[in-house]
């Protein structure tokens, strides 16, 4: 997506609830190892934060005007 798109359009959303499976991000306190694994595949501190946040805050401001 990075590579065709840009980090621009990135945003994460997580749905924890309702989800009755053994998964490795269980809820978002263990979100610092999707972090963690972005971050060990090239992803730099302001892509990740773009990724996690930063990016769907940008497009709420701009929806909410």
């Amino acid at each position: 997506m990075k590579e065709i798109a840009g980090i621009d359009c990135i945003g994460l959303g997580t749905d924890f609830d309702g989800i009755h499976s053994d998964l490795e991000i269980p809820d978002a306190f263990c979100m610092n190892k999707l972090a963690q694994a972005l971050s060990e595949h090239g992803f730099t501190q302001e892509e990740i934060e773009k990724i996690f946040y930063k990016n769907v805050l940008r497009v709420y401001k701009e929806v909410l005007k």
